[in-house]
């Protein structure tokens, strides 16, 4: 779906606009001081060539809009950059999917994949509402965007957080399995695509801040440099989960290991306390000559009193041990 908007100077509304009628480099809607922003979501095939073509894009930016799974990146051309982005999106599991935002001299242009038309719809909004003139759409957009994104990754941290929770009553009251839980590494999956695809916002809110797309405002500076703090919240969070992920997994397999040595310790304690009677009815059970207590009218009661006496007395040591 396309749709495309311009945006009058100062804080008017926007205007629906007709693509057909945008023409690169001629006067009337391509104007830098109503800029048009064109948003496309889940693209059917063909709709990113047309908008490409009207737009003027750069063929560099229109190669990466046509092949999605771009990683998190920066690149500016001669008089327009573009920003591949990721958003995480919560359901049965943590899924990413790419936005990108390609900036010209007097348009902006979002595309996102299937699934992030409601990402889309309030990075607009948030735009719509702290723009104030011309001159700043073009940066604005990119700090609503990213604003946008961001408080998706608060999100999709606060649910690893739950996994992580109920992780850990997995594992220390998990009904005696040994099995490390397959939670775990579906988990350790989710963080590792998760830090993938924020990581590399901390150099893109750099590269901006830095000036490399030039000098933006005071005012957008303040809302980037806002981002950027939140940035590096979630990527403090996600260290923390990490670590804490690890954790977890020694921590099952200490209990594995403790659990292992317990069963250890209670074999060898059986296996010693039937080894007193096993030897002597082996001994006695050869039926040699001049045996001890052979000849005696109470051995046999003795023989097995003895062996009695020293079974008990080996249970009696390793239950107080607490091997038994």
């Amino acid at each position: 779906m396309i749709e495309v908007l311009r945006y009058p100077p100062g804080d008017g509304g926007a205007e629906t606009v007709d693509l057909a009628d945008l023409r690169p480099g001629t006067p009337g809607p391509l104007d830098p001081s109503s800029p048009i922003l064109v948003t496309i979501t889940g693209a059917a095939p063909g709709e990113i060539d047309r908008v490409v073509e009207t737009l003027g894009v750069h063929p560099l930016a229109a190669e990466d809009l046509r092949h999605a799974n771009q990683r998190t990146k920066l690149e500016a051309y001669a008089d327009q950059w573009h920003v591949a982005l990721h958003a995480v999106q919560v359901g049965d599991g943590l899924r990413t999917a790419e936005v990108d935002l390609v900036v010209g001299h007097a348009w902006v242009l979002l595309v996102g994949q299937p699934g992030t038309g409601a990402v889309l719809a309030e990075a607009r909004r948030r735009f719509e509402r702290t723009r104030g003139g011309a001159h700043r759409d073009r940066t604005l957009v990119l700090w609503a965007l990213l604003d946008t994104l961001v408080d998706g990754y608060f999100t999709a941290s606060d649910w690893v957080e739950d996994r992580l929770d109920d992780l850990e009553e997995v594992v220390f009251d998990g009904g005696g399995s040994d099995d490390v839980p397959e939670e775990a590494f579906e988990l350790r999956r989710a963080l590792v695509r998760f830090r993938r695809v924020t990581a590399p916002v901390r150099e893109v809110l750099g590269q901006v801040l830095r000036g490399d797309l030039g000098p933006p405002e005071e005012a957008t500076v303040l809302l980037l440099r806002d981002v950027h703090d939140h940035t590096l919240r979630v990527g403090e969070l996600l260290e923390a989960q990490r670590e804490l992920l690890t954790g977890l997994l020694e921590a099952h397999l200490a209990i594995v290991s403790n659990r292992m040595n317990d069963v250890m310790k209670r074999v060898s304690s059986w296996g010693a306390i039937i080894l007193v009677p096993s030897l002597v009815a082996g001994l006695y059970g050869m039926n040699f000559e001049g045996m001890l207590l052979q000849d005696l009218r109470y051995g046999y009661p003795v023989v097995l009193a003895v062996a009695a006496s020293l079974t008990l007395g080996l249970w009696l040591f390793f239950r107080r041990r607490g091997w038994l």
